[in-house]
């Protein structure tokens, strides 16, 4: 077999934490079990996948998003994986355990065109597959992902399961939780009123009721650190008879 991985290394590729270890993680695979799954899922599994498999057999990288050249249902410039599949049966998450890939293509009506080996934080709506449908059963298999929320739909991620791996990158990279916070406290410091809103401060005896607003939200903003589901802070709507705030969405506003 053809030595892959040269100068790479999985001292630090994967989590092991008691999760990964108890859904993901299985012994080495010998040849005779390695033989008998690529049977059973009717594809010869790439030189890579099998080298990766015996130094650890299956389980969830530290690194666990692939960027993207187009939007699929989880983000518009990746994707993210939950873990990699062993090659093994005993255990749910593995290429032939009770979640695996004939599970999904059986149970789920994902395309049958390949093994799928990675699942998704979509709990099902979106997999990670080696995709044989342009090299033929023994061929070597590009990776794709392949989106149930869109009918299925496959983006190309990479040419081979040894590209796919080496480029995964850690979700710190797409976390854009600071900037969203500093683009929504700018919202409030500099943003427009509704018109109901601004009605209201000329009508008031206060003449700083638009600053105290303001602070009020910069407080319940910093503190929720920037909660979508607690309210909206683009647009704001007061209802004169309770004498309440109340923080909805109006005309206007994404959420």
């Amino acid at each position: 077999m053809e030595k892959t991985f040269i100068d790479f290394s999985f001292s630090d590729f994967w989590d092991n934490r008691d999760y990964a270890l108890k859904e993901y993680v299985s012994k080495e695979p010998n040849d005779e079990i390695i033989k008998s799954i690529e049977e059973e899922l009717g594809y010869k599994l790439p030189n890579s996948y099998i080298e990766m498999m015996k130094v650890q057999n299956g389980g969830i990288p530290h690194n666990c998003c692939y960027p993207t050249d187009e939007s699929t249902s989880w983000a518009g410039d990746h994707i993210a994986i939950s873990g990699i599949y062993g090659i093994e049966r005993e255990k749910d998450y593995s290429l032939a355990g009770g979640l695996g890939s004939q599970f999904m293509i059986e149970e789920w009506g994902y395309p049958n065109i390949g093994i799928y080996i990675c699942d998704c934080p979509s709990a099902g709506h979106d997999l990670i597959m080696l995709d044989y449908s342009k090299c033929g059963p023994n061929g070597e298999p590009q990776v794709v992902h392949v989106d149930q929320e869109s009918d299925y739909r496959i983006t190309h991620l990479a040419k081979d399961f040894e590209t796919f791996i080496r480029g995964l990158i850690n979700e710190d990279v797409y976390d854009t939780s600071a900037e969203d916070l500093l683009d929504e406290l700018k919202s409030i410091e500099t943003g427009k009123f509704s018109t109901v809103l601004t009605e209201l401060f000329e009508s008031t005896k206060s003449n700083n009721f638009d600053k105290i607003l303001r602070s009020l939200l910069t407080k319940l903003t910093n503190e929720k650190t920037y909660n979508r589901n607690f309210y909206c802070v683009s647009c704001t709507w007061i209802d004169f008879r309770s004498r309440r705030f109340t923080l909805t969405p109006v005309s206007g506003c994404a959420w």
